[in-house]
């Protein structure tokens, strides 16, 4: 999702089915002098044990009862396969559920009317196919008369959903074998150092893409400075640490960067091309970029806003120009249609995009897998603690479950 809003953001929310079991507990056999539980047993154990009976029963029984099951089984298979989707009945596995693309769009209209949102654009992918994009609210406002709609081919600042792209050039890297998940950053930035000398010494890229470096977020000290890129790598060594190395997650925008270097480093190019060439161009991206000063170009560029405490008013872009710095970490610029397609790659759907493939399987995979516990943070609030309650955090990935089913994502 994307806002034309100065937090501006596509928060691709990647869904990825998991396998869940459930345990139950056998009832308890009384003794005379206690009461014992049985050992607990799986669903799947328990219903073992009841087949197994029913074929031992079947066994003893005669060819004629043999042969009714049988055709029971039979009759059973089939009114299953027939039985279309009804409210007294089963859905067939031939007749999924239709969507009604028609109230989602009026329901993604009201919220944003209810909420008063400037603008947003959605996209739903299924099957290795965008199956619903559309825009609501303006993208650019001039005077109610001049305002310009959202559509899917409005560009909007994605914000630190960009981490994922820095994450997904190392790991391209890493699949070339130019460099190890577990390698120490100051083996590939020279005199790199943290004020903290454990983390100085063992700090790994996985360490700064998972945000266990014992630092917090220091943005004041990283938004407000005329520092180049590789200036502030070499400056995060002057940044105190709030708590032990790997010892807890604490969101920081500054380690990422110092990522992005590393790719800027161990490639001989800069960040900016390295995205550009290997994953925009290669994914279909045309209306990507890899920071805001790029993103000018487009014409269909959001502009950022302001809330006056009654009504959004457009800004000066100048402000979102002070983040290309910092590009690696929340940067780059995109439309719901190209986003679209930095979720299938995510989801390893990527069939209808000439099978590219960025990355192995396993390396995705490394990724999505929840690499430190997300706690509770009283910086964040209630509302985000209880969303976040019981999330992980990959490589600039949250992993998380929504209702049995688990989730890949991140905010911008």
């Amino acid at each position: 999702m994307a806002t034309s809003a100065s937090a501006r953001s596509i928060g691709p929310v990647i869904a990825v089915l998991s396998i869940c079991s459930l345990l139950l507990w056998a009832g308890a056999d009384a003794a005379p002098a206690r009461v014992q539980k049985a050992p607990r047993i799986s669903q799947r154990e328990q219903l073992l044990q009841r087949l197994n009976a029913v074929a031992e029963k079947l066994d003893r029984s005669s060819p004629e009862v043999k042969q009714a099951h049988l055709n029971a089984q039979r009759e059973f298979g089939r009114k299953y396969r027939d039985r279309k989707a009804s409210p007294e009945g089963l859905t067939a596995p031939d007749a999924p559920p239709t969507v009604n693309w028609t109230a989602i769009t009026n329901f993604i209209s009201a919220y944003v009317t209810c909420r008063s949102l400037p603008g947003l654009a959605v996209a739903v992918v299924k099957d290795g196919q965008m199956v619903y994009a559309n825009g609501f609210g303006y993208a650019q406002y001039a005077s109610p008369a001049q305002n310009t709609p959202v559509t899917t081919k409005s560009v909007f600042g994605i914000g630190s959903t960009s981490k994922a792209f820095t994450t997904m050039l190392l790991g391209m890297m890493a699949d070339r074998r130019q460099l190890d998940w577990n390698g120490k950053v100051s083996n590939y930035i020279p005199g790199f150092a943290l004020l903290d000398p454990v983390a100085s010494q063992l700090a790994t890229v996985t360490d700064v893409l998972a945000h266990r470096t014992g630092l917090p977020r220091h943005d004041f000290a990283l938004f407000s400075t005329n520092a180049t890129r590789q200036e502030l790598v070499q400056l995060a060594r002057y940044l105190q640490p709030s708590t032990s190395f790997r010892n807890k997650w604490q969101y920081n925008n500054w380690m990422v960067t110092v990522a992005g270097y590393i790719a800027q480093l161990v490639q001989g190019a800069s960040w900016e091309s390295l995205v550009q060439s290997q994953i925009f161009d290669r994914l279909g991206m045309s209306h990507s970029y890899p920071n805001f000063t790029a993103a000018q170009q487009d014409p269909a560029l959001a502009m950022p806003l302001n809330w006056n405490g009654t009504s959004w008013e457009q800004i000066s872009r100048d402000s979102d120009i002070l983040f290309d710095t910092v590009a690696p970490a929340g940067a780059i610029n995109s439309n719901v249609e190209d986003m679209a397609k930095w979720m299938l790659l995510q989801l390893n759907q990527t069939q209808n995009m000439g099978n590219v493939q960025l990355v192995a399987p396993a390396t995705l995979a490394y990724m999505h897998t929840p690499h430190m516990v997300i706690d509770p943070a009283p910086t964040l609030g209630k509302e985000m603690n209880e969303l976040l309650l019981g999330d992980s955090y990959g490589l600039t990935w949250q992993v998380g479950n929504y209702r049995g089913t688990r989730r890949v994502f991140h905010d911008g």
